[in-house]
């Protein structure tokens, strides 16, 4: 009697096991949009889970390194040829758009039979959704005073660089003008929406007087894979001629002749009188 349970058992396990073999599920996942550009833009991926072989019990069981889908499920059981259909949604990071990518892995479970444990798993399907990267830079500049009026006054510019992207800008941030050079503006990174000032000097000279104005063009430089050079900011700085002083004839110089002269008719009128 032993002998014919033992037997029993080992042809029930026996069963189980070729009817867990028998069945089989595949996974194919797909994503839209296929590409994305700015932080907080959702992606929505898509499972559909096929019964390749034999029939499955669910609900489905989905798995992801990236999102939480829910269970997909459905009534009864999935046959050979059979699909159900499963979504999750992942939101975009500022730093999947630096990294350039988001590439994420799935997999689906499902049982053999209607009461029985989580058996048949699908193969892991992998996919890959790109970053658009729109690297930019802006310059702001302006002049303190925006006016001179003699040699060896001091005009000091300021530069305001933003990164106006949608991804970080390395250091080092520089500024380019054709009449101050290269000014150094920041060693660090740039992240979207951050920006980070500087200044630089210029000494009015005898030309800037004969010249009547100081005109410059400036554009500012960061790396994003490559040089991203930002727009460029033009400066003009316009002399104020002061007139030359009017000569005002001292007080003495006037008064003495006219006292001279008074005293000349008061004189005449007096021996006029006599």
């Amino acid at each position: 009697m032993k002998t014919v349970n033992i037997i029993g058992l080992l042809v029930f396990l026996l069963f189980s096991i070729g009817s867990a073999n028998a069945c089989s599920i595949i996974l194919e996942k797909s994503a839209s949009p296929s590409s994305y550009d700015h932080v907080g833009q959702v992606i929505t991926y898509t499972y559909k889970v096929t019964c390749k072989d034999g029939c499955v019990y669910g609900p489905i069981l989905l798995k992801d390194d990236k999102t939480s889908p829910e269970p997909v499920t459905f009534n009864g059981y999935l046959k050979k040829g059979n699909s159900v259909v499963g979504t999750a949604t992942y939101t975009v990071t500022q730093a999947d758009l630096d990294r350039g990518y988001v590439t994420n892995k799935a997999n689906a479970t499902a049982k053999s039979s209607r009461n029985g444990s989580y058996n048949v798993k699908s193969n892991d399907a992998f996919i890959t959704v790109k970053a658009v990267p729109k690297p930019s830079l802006s310059l702001e500049k302006s002049a303190d005073p925006a006016t001179y009026t003699a040699t060896g006054q001091i005009i000091t510019y300021a530069y305001k660089v933003t990164n106006s992207g949608n991804v970080a800008i390395s250091g080092p941030i520089k500024v380019v003008d054709d009449k101050l050079g290269t000014v150094f503006i920041s060693g660090s990174s740039l992240s979207p929406g951050q920006n980070v000032t500087g200044t630089a000097t210029h000494t009015i000279s005898q030309t800037d007087l004969d010249a009547g104005y100081i005109t410059n063009i400036a554009y500012a430089t960061g790396t994003y894979c490559k040089c991203v050079k930002s727009n460029t900011d033009t400066e003009t700085v316009t002399l104020i001629k002061v007139p030359p002083a009017t000569q005002v004839p001292e007080f003495p110089s006037i008064a003495l002749p006219i006292a001279s002269i008074l005293g000349l008719v008061f004189i005449v009128n007096s021996r006029k009188k006599e």
